[in-house]
């Protein structure tokens, strides 16, 4: 309480001679405010880090950085395990984590490109973002001890995420949105038919979705109360509309493999049937309007196909160290390819997690992606077995979750964005 005063009073003084106008000067006043809140109650922190990852759109400009909720989520965490000090037995998932990030950190000092400016994307901005992921890792492993009622927690967390998915129902329904919550770059998508919610593009948007009915089935098979089930049901239901209205393929297949892996580990064959049935049902039912979101330019797959050889090129010139972080683009445009078949180097990106990690960092760095996930999946099923039902919840929604990702790492590169990356990791 004397340190919480001592603050409140500096940031007082702070304020005053500042001239700060009334909003900051209350907003600073509510963030100490939660600060202290999240300190004494550490369950806090972890739920402030699952709303602000559904807060994409909310940027705050900072003198040379545009700060998402998310990083002041993370940091806030971060001072809470520092304040609090509670313990963390290691495993074989957190050493592999900090090879992943050490393979990372050598590949920036490799070729050390820094951003131009706050709207580009250089190395150093995908460097901090893995370093997002190991903040959510960690701060995981740290505060699971304070979330005493895991179901209630996690259904919490998908009502606190509620909005991030009707702002994809209006997008759905023609509901003109502010540019606050649905980012410029995504209005022309919005009206060529595809749901962006307040994301960037309709696949950033469909990819966190994934992580959100994951969680929202894994709450309706295990959650311990009926409220908790009907949550999670709910949720379910909102976020498969979402991902259907997206238009992203490799979300709607990692979808129905979650559905497949959750049912069958429980053994709930006859659910698992009735699903398919009503599936099949809808299908034929809204057939047009499914199959017109998914209808995309065939070049959408050639230009994979094509990227992918591309990049095969500069990982066998390259296997060891890779090309650097985020160095695709630059060392696109100097290839010698056809103008017929050449894109644009502005931006481009291979759409692999895979063929990205060892084009950017080498070979090694593959391995010890690829041995991170499945080390995470195989200690979660080895206790799942055996675990108590209230904590079969979260270990069936980290099993799932993290096949899910894996198998979209396939044709797209869904830890590039931090959000969606911070809601696995922390899970």
């Amino acid at each position: 309480l004397l340190v919480a005063f001592a603050l409140l009073l500096l940031l007082v003084v702070v304020c005053c001679t500042g001239h700060f106008s009334p909003f900051i000067a209350v907003a600073l006043v509510v963030g100490l405010g939660v600060a202290v809140w999240a300190i004494a109650r550490p369950q806090v922190a972890l739920m402030l880090i699952f709303i602000a990852a559904g807060l994409p759109s909310f940027l705050v400009p900072l003198p040379g950085h545009t700060m998402r909720p998310v990083e002041g989520a993370l940091v806030l965490a971060v001072v809470v395990i520092f304040a609090r000090r509670p313990t963390l037995h290691l495993s074989l998932s957190h050493l592999l984590m900090l090879l992943f990030i050490g393979i990372s950190i050598i590949s920036f000092i490799h070729v050390p490109a820094l951003s131009s400016g706050l709207t580009s994307y250089g190395a150093d901005k995908g460097l901090f973002n893995l370093l997002l992921l190991l903040m959510a890792f960690f701060c995981g492993a740290f505060l699971v001890n304070y979330v005493k009622n895991i179901s209630g927690f996690l259904a919490l967390a998908l009502l606190c995420n509620l909005p991030f998915c009707l702002i994809g129902l209006a997008q759905w329904k023609g509901i003109h949105l502010p540019t606050i919550l649905v980012p410029s770059t995504a209005i022309e998508v919005v009206q060529e038919g595809r749901l962006s919610g307040p994301s960037d593009s309709p696949t950033t948007f469909a990819f966190y979705l994934v992580n959100l009915f994951t969680v929202a089935i894994a709450c309706w098979l295990l959650g311990t109360r009926r409220r908790d089930r009907v949550i999670g049901f709910v949720m379910a239901l909102i976020t498969l509309v979402n991902i259907i209205g997206s238009g992203t393929r490799s979300a709607l297949i990692a979808v129905g493999l979650v559905i497949l892996v959750a049912l069958l580990i429980n053994r709930r064959i006859r659910l698992l049937l009735s699903t398919l049935f009503l599936a099949a049902v809808a299908g034929i039912l809204f057939f047009d309007t499914v199959v017109s979101k998914f209808i995309h330019d065939p070049a959408s797959t050639s230009n994979r196909f094509f990227l992918w050889g591309q990049a095969f090129k500069l990982i066998v010139a390259n296997p060891w160290i890779g090309i650097g972080l985020q160095q695709f683009p630059v060392y696109y445009a100097k290839l010698i390819v056809s103008q017929a078949s050449r894109l644009d180097a502005a931006g481009i990106s291979v759409h692999n997690q895979y063929v990205e990690w060892a084009l950017e960092s080498g070979v090694f760095w593959f391995i010890a992606g690829v041995a991170l996930l499945v080390s995470i999946t195989v200690a979660c099923w080895g206790v799942y077995r055996v675990a108590q039902p209230k904590y079969q919840l979260i270990l069936l929604a980290t099993i799932c979750i993290v096949l899910a990702n894996m198998v979209i790492c396939l044709v797209d590169v869904p830890f590039d964005k931090a959000e969606g990356g911070v809601f696995l990791f922390l899970l």
